[in-house]
Order: C-alpha cells, then sequence, then structure tokens
C-alpha cells in the first residue's frame, strides 16, 4: 500500500515514519527547496514523547532537546503566582517533556526517514480521486510538474493547507485576538535550573521563556491586538512593549539578534467533521508554528492554580484566576469559547 504525505514538517515526519513503520511506502512532498533552520522553540510534553517511542522516533528527539524539570508562573513584576513540578508529572507518565528548537527536533525526524523519502521543491496543486486511488499533482521548483498515484493522501501542509482546500473547499484561519514575537538567542544560564520554563502575565500581554539546549533560550511574547499588524523593527517593538517588566526579560530582548525575531499573528481552524474525501485524501496533521500552544498552555496553568493541584494556598489561586482574566481574555472571534471555558 502506497501513501503520500504532503508536508515535510513535524506532522508530515511523523506521520511518514508512523506509516512506514505499519508497513506503508511513503513519500513525502515539500514545497521547500531544502531542509533548513526554521521557527524557534518548541515544548514536547510527555504524551508526546510517548507516542514517538510508540512509533521509534523518541531517542533522537530527546537526545536533541533539554528536559522540562521546573515550571512558574510570575507576574511582571517577578512575583510567583504558581510552580509545578513537570518532573514529578513525567516520572509518573513514564516519559520526559523536553525543551528543544524546532529545527532540531526536524533534524531527529528527518534522521529516521532513508534517502529520497522526502521530495524538496514540490508544491501541491491538486489532486484527483476515484474509487481505487488518489492522484496528486505538484509544481517542482524547476518549473515543472510532476505527479503521484498512491492508495491514501495525507495533507500535513501547515495552518494554510492546500490539501485542506481541496478537500473542504478555501477557508480563512480564524484569529485568537493576539499577536506572537519569538526568538533564539545565545544567553548565560546562572540564574536558571537546568529545564525551567517561565510564563509571565500583564496587563493584555504575556512574555515566555525557556532553556533549549546548546546554551540558546528561546523566548515569545504575546499582545492582545487587531490582526495584521507590521513592525519596522520587531526587536524594538518587543523592547518597548515589555520594558519595566522584571529582570532579565529586557536583556534578553535586548541580547536578540533583530533579523531573529519573528512575528506571526496566532490562528486556528474549527475542527472540520469530515476530515477526509473519498476516504482516501485527508488534511490531519496541522502544523504547529501558528496555531495556539500558549492559550493552551495558559489555561492549564491558571485551571491548575485555581484547584486543589496548587499547593500555594487559597490567596494565590485567586489572584491567578483573576490574573487571566486581566492579561489572557480573548478579544476576538474566540470570545465566545473562552466564555464557555
Amino acid at each position: 500500500m502506497k501513501a503520500i504525505v504532503v508536508g515535510g514538517g513535524i506532522g508530515g515526519l511523523s506521520a511518514a515514519i508512523a506509516l512506514r513503520q505499519a508497513g506503508l511506502d511513503v513519500s513525502v512532498y515539500e514545497q521547500a527547496p531544502e531542509a533548513r533552520e526554521v521557527g524557534a522553540g518548541i515544548s514536547i510534553w510527555g504524551n508526546a514523547v510517548r507516542a514517538l517511542r510508540k512509533i521509534g522516533a523518541a531517542d533522537g528527539v530527546v537526545a536533541a532537546g533539554e528536559t522540562m524539570r521546573h515550571g512558574e508562573l510570575r507576574d511582571r513584576r517577578g512575583r510567583v503566582l504558581s510552580r509545578s513540578d513537570v518532573g514529578e508529572a513525567d516520572s509518573r507518565l513514564g516519559a520526559p517533556s523536553l525543551l528543544l528548537h524546532r529545527a532540531d527536533l526536524l533534524a531527529a525526524l528527518h534522521a529516521h526517514l532513508p534517502q529520497g523519502v522526502v521530495r524538496f521543491g514540490r508544491a501541491f496543486t491538486g489532486m484527483d480521486i476515484d474509487a481505487k486511488q488518489v492522484s496528486a499533482r505538484f509544481d517542482d521548483a524547476a518549473g515543472g510538474t510532476d505527479e503521484a498515484i498512491a492508495d491514501v493522501l495525507i495533507g500535513a501542509d501547515g495552518l494554510n493547507s492546500a490539501v485542506r482546500a481541496a478537500v473542504h473547499g478555501p477557508e480563512e484561519p480564524r484569529y485568537s485576538g493576539y499577536t506572537c514575537w519569538r526568538g533564539v538567542v545565545a544567553f548565560p544560564y546562572e540564574r536558571w535550573p537546568p529545564g525551567y520554563l517561565c510564563e509571565v502575565w500583564g496587563p493584555g500581554k504575556r512574555f515566555g521563556l525557556t532553556r533549549i539546549g546548546a546554551g540558546r533560550i528561546y523566548w515569545f511574547a504575546t499582545l492582545n491586538a487587531p490582526p495584521g499588524g507590521l513592525d519596522a523593527d520587531a526587536r524594538a517593538t518587543v523592547r518597548g512593549l515589555f520594558a519595566g517588566w522584571f529582570d532579565p526579560i529586557p536583556a534578553v530582548i535586548e541580547a536578540t539578534d533583530p533579523a531573529a525575531v519573528l512575528r506571526n499573528d496566532i490562528c486556528d481552524r474549527p475542527p472540520s467533521r469530515e476530515p477526509s474525501r473519498g476516504g482516501r485524501a485527508g488534511s490531519r496533521c496541522w502544523g504547529t508554528l501558528r496555531t495556539r500552544p500558549r492559550r493552551t498552555w495558559a489555561r492549564a496553568r491558571a485551571w491548575r492554580s485555581r484547584t486543589r493541584w496548587s499547593w500555594r494556598g487559597g490567596w494565590e489561586r485567586r489572584r491567578a484566576a483573576r490574573t487571566w482574566r486581566w492579561c489572557c481574555a480573548p478579544t476576538s472571534a474566540s470570545a465566545e469559547r473562552g466564555r464557555r471555558w
């Protein structure tokens, strides 16, 4: 049985590894001309590491990352709202949670696929489906065309998936109500223990930072704002937004190369009731670059702070709940979902 995976990112490579383990002949088509360093940092929680173990891809990923051990939620003055022992939870789960650069994660996943499985410079343009097979069409980097035939096609080509549009029709992503800047910087570790993760809440904005190994810090900053904002100097914008926040936030921003600061509006898509067409083509493996992991993490932290899992007492649980409403309340189409939560 033959499978086509459109998209050579985290989801596409993981799907290809799993399908090959199940005995399928898999080809991955990626529109980028080559594998390259993109994105910033990422956290992989223990349940995802267990899934990687199941497909035999965990060892390289674990070796490339730093094990997450301690998590803190603070306010902009540096006061601790809550703490969590990630290592204790992971020990019960039987798998570590990891912090690493996206490029290191992609390299570790690539290492589990033979040469030639991933075909670069192929942009998906359309497909035809009948009762027996799916035929996919691609434009190649040289200006020509390519066609591939398989029993099944999986779309893993990100938030603006061309496969999803072919299956369900065009649809704009939903804006979450906030935009995000991200960066990676070499920064001294003396103040932070190994596996440290911190998120800081302020009025309408948040800042997070963590170690990702090899002497690097990954940071992100969010602002509740209308979509489509542009920066003449992204680092200067972030520096102004977080001026006066507790040390080392201003120093981390200042140490970052201005050209390395990324900005994306954070979006998601509503779940589809019909994930496939004809049982042979579907879009299931979305990229994680511009979707909403940080809101999920912040909601989970606020929820944990309001339950018996937090040992810091009723006053701090109430303060964490108020801080969530103050700085993280949805501001656009996600407001109704936030009220239901």
